[in-house]
């Protein structure tokens, strides 16, 4: 086992190594989320306040070995996310240990300290549930949650399709930038495929939490947006809306955006009540490819 210590969060000068961290520890699963440094230090916000909510295993040269992380509770409404409806209660966002190189140890460590510290640092709240997502092919680190007591809550399917050959990239597409927003907020309006319905101050959230990859969020005119998430061989479509006459438009410029970005598959997560979105994408040759499944234990 390696030598080293367990120590809080410094603030946002642990994003950089934290990011690089989880690219390392995560390059071999498939269709993980790339996330972004802005994203790492808009998450890292809430360390002022409470410090103990990243957790990190250095070694004597201050190298990171580990992490473990919880967000502030909030509730958990099973209408808007899977059966059953109703609230779930209040849930914490409650993170797996990622290690890099692999240490078992070293991840058991930051779990337990983690469980054990998360009653004191969300004291003032209330705590029913712990939650996280994950993708349904990661064995190892579903593995390590399900000894653990963590079970499967909600399974969302991934669906996609191959993107081999070269796509030619419409004309008229440009990046999307912030005072874009209220246009894509429109056009969620008018897709009547999609069930998520975004206002313009919303979206700007996203945007600026780095939850929408910024760097790779297109519109073609005022037809369609989408923003996409590339990793390794893999695209995940984030953002899409388009207007119904210009949708396999939009579609294909996203595919070729995907492949010029180096992907070979482009994929949705559709929720279990995305009906029209779910039979527009099976039209279009797209199919089951994996699932995205959020786990729960109970609180202690």
């Amino acid at each position: 086992m390696a030598d080293y210590v367990i120590r809080e969060s410094r603030g946002v000068e642990d994003a950089e190594p934290q990011y690089e961290l989880w690219l390392q520890a995560t390059a071999a699963l498939p269709r993980a989320w790339r996330s972004c440094l802005r994203n790492v230090k808009h998450q890292l916000r809430h360390v002022a306040e409470y410090p103990k909510c990243r957790l990190y295993a250095v070694n004597s040269s201050g190298t990171m070995l580990g992490y473990i992380g919880t967000h502030p509770p909030f509730e958990w409404i099973a209408s808007q996310h899977g059966p059953p409806a109703g609230s779930l209660g209040w849930a914490i966002p409650f993170g797996l240990p990622w290690t890099y190189p692999i240490d078992e140890g070293i991840a058991i460590a930051l779990y337990d300290e983690m469980l054990r510290a998360t009653p004191e640092i969300h004291s003032e709240f209330r705590r029913d549930i712990y939650i996280q997502r994950f993708r349904e092919s990661w064995s190892r680190p579903l593995a390590f949650l399900e000894q653990r007591g963590w079970k499967l809550y909600d399974r969302l399917q991934l669906m996609g399709r191959p993107i081999n050959d070269p796509i030619g990239v419409p004309e008229g597409l440009v990046p999307t930038r912030r005072e874009d927003l209220a246009l894509v907020s429109d056009l969620s309006k008018k897709d009547d495929t999609a069930t998520d319905k975004p206002s313009t101050s919303e979206l700007q959230e996203r945007f600026d939490g780095g939850w929408i990859v910024h760097d790779t969020f297109w519109r073609l005119g005022e037809r369609g947006a989408f923003a996409l998430e590339q990793r390794g061989p893999w695209a995940a479509v984030t953002v899409f809306f388009a207007r119904p006459e210009a949708w396999n438009e939009t579609l294909h410029a996203a595919a070729a955006k995907a492949h010029a970005l180096g992907a070979h598959e482009i994929y949705f997560t559709i929720d279990a009540h995305e009906t029209r979105r779910r039979e527009a994408l099976e039209k279009q040759d797209f199919h089951e490819v994996d699932a995205g499944v959020y786990y729960v234990r109970d609180a202690d």
